[in-house]
């Protein structure tokens, strides 16, 4: 009796003991999960005012092809609201993800800064992007913050889009589209047809948006300028005797031939050591403004009446191309590099370089006080004040 007795209370003994074991594991699994939903609050949804602070941070463009996004201390939340940002582009399939992270946190007396500063590689053929930045909350909602960022305001802020080459010619066989002469009703410009190998200089007017070709003088050429009288080109030739032509836009002939021989150029060779390299033309008070090297000699400015008269030889020291002249300074591309060299002609000296407008460049024209810029990457002409490309440095 005794025996069986003792096996019974054991028995209870064992059941009861069990059941406080399995007791305290939920209660404990219920403490667990109480603490975890007052620690991270998921079903609490982002307050209104919350959620407008999440629109104060900041976008800009820091070079040709990287943008910035930030926020240093300017997003201030009661709660760590949010636990991922992501950024979003507009393409043309649809919206793509292209970056992910977690933000950073920094506790303060009235709430927690949210931080974040990354940055992003875009395409250089794109001169405007749609995105979304878009935070994700705690309960895996979705707040969207869209923006548009123009991407040709480096390193000149106060750029904007003078026209699009669409605008103006939108031939399929155009490979890149250089204007180099603008004016009141007139764009002036080239462009290389990948079909017959040829440049073809056009006029378009800009209220009418009629084109006029100019195709006696469309052909291969290495350096073009213009006024509003004539068309000064350089073409190759089967001779390879370097010339400047005059095209008279009045008459519509070629009245004028500057053949260089005559002046101590030598014709155009194979040889790279002895090779003439004409890299630059421009025109400013009737006056031709040559940038050229004679085989290993450092490039000079050679100078000539618009009548083709020999004036004088500057010493210029550099291999520049797309020379335009204003005020007596010298604006042209450094060969090699990404900066715009300035020459005072007065002086006869160089000023400070100044940061190439894009990476795209390639016709640079300048008048009445403004700056255009032909992108060939982007296919956009580019507008500038002349005061914010000298003060850029």
């Amino acid at each position: 009796i005794f025996i069986k007795t003792g096996a019974y209370i054991y028995k209870l003994l064992k059941i009861k003991g069990e059941l406080m074991i399995r007791s305290f594991f939920v209660i404990c699994s219920l403490f667990i999960l109480l603490d975890c939903k007052q620690s991270t609050s998921p079903d609490k949804p982002i307050p209104l005012e919350e959620k407008n602070k999440l629109q104060n941070f900041h976008i800009k463009q820091v070079d040709y092809d990287t943008v910035r996004f930030w926020s240093n201390n300017e997003i201030i939340l009661k709660e760590k609201y949010i636990n991922k940002i992501n950024l979003l582009l507009e393409t043309s399939t649809g919206l793509e993800n292209i970056l992910s992270l977690s933000p950073t946190y920094i506790q303060s007396d009235s709430g927690f800064y949210l931080n974040f500063d990354f940055k992003i590689v875009v395409d250089l053929r794109w001169y405007l992007i749609d995105l979304i930045l878009q935070y994700t909350d705690l309960n895996d909602n979705n707040h969207n913050f869209n923006d548009s960022i123009p991407l040709y305001k480096f390193p000149y802020e106060s750029a904007e889009i003078f026209m699009y080459h669409k605008e103006i010619d939108d031939s399929s066989a155009a490979l890149f589209l250089d204007v180099f002469y603008i004016d009141d009703q007139s764009i002036f410009y080239y462009f290389f047809n990948i079909i017959d190998w040829r440049n073809y200089i056009y006029k378009y007017n800009i209220e009418s948006k009629n084109r006029i070709l100019y195709d006696d003088i469309s052909q291969d050429f290495y350096n073009i300028t213009c006024n509003s009288e004539y068309i000064f080109f350089m073409p190759y030739n089967d001779s390879n005797i370097p010339i400047i032509e005059r095209y008279n836009l009045a008459t519509k002939i070629i009245d004028l031939t500057i053949d260089l021989t005559e002046y101590n150029f030598s014709t155009i060779s194979d040889a790279e050591e002895e090779k003439d390299i004409y890299s630059g033309l421009g025109i400013y008070n009737n006056e031709l403004y040559l940038v050229a090297k004679k085989g290993n000699a450092q490039s000079d400015l050679h100078v000539f009446s618009i009548n083709g008269n020999y004036l004088r030889t500057i010493f210029y020291g550099i291999e520049s191309y797309n020379v335009t002249v204003v005020n007596n300074i010298l604006y042209s591309c450094k060969r090699n590099a990404y900066n715009i060299l300035r020459y005072d002609l007065n002086t006869e000296t160089f000023l400070s370089d100044i940061p190439d407008i894009t990476l795209g460049g390639s016709e640079l024209f300048i008048r009445n006080e403004k700056v255009y810029f032909s992108d060939r990457i982007k296919r956009i002409i580019i507008e500038l004040a002349l005061t914010d490309l000298n003060h850029s440095h």
